[in-house]
């Protein structure tokens, strides 16, 4: 599913859009410059009854992190400011996970 938001534009489903390992959750983002030390999160996916973990695929500065209730991880390069970028969340397992940056 493709879709372009706005801030403060969400997409809501009733269905569960992850139900087992493993899973990849991935968007480009266009950061400015001038915002590569801010913290952000460009995808979320939760429970709205908090049965079950969330995982948010952001940054943090220009680094891009994906996280979750059990564990974080971060991407091994930061992004540079005013160009796209492809960041990537995996969730392998219930223990592990890896944030990727530009496939790599």
């Amino acid at each position: 599913m493709a879709a372009t938001f706005r801030p403060g534009n969400y997409l809501y489903r009733t269905s569960a859009v992850v139900t087992a390992y493993p899973f990849t959750i991935s968007c480009w983002v266009w950061k400015p410059a001038a915002d590569l030390a801010t913290d952000r999160a460009f995808v979320s996916i939760g429970d709205p009854t908090g049965a079950s973990s969330d995982w948010t695929l952001g940054c943090t500065g220009a680094v891009p992190v994906f996280r979750s209730g059990i564990r974080d991880a971060t991407a091994a390069k930061g992004m540079r400011g005013n160009r796209w970028h492809h960041i990537c969340g995996v969730g392998r397992s219930a223990t592990s996970r890896d944030a990727y940056l530009d496939g790599g």
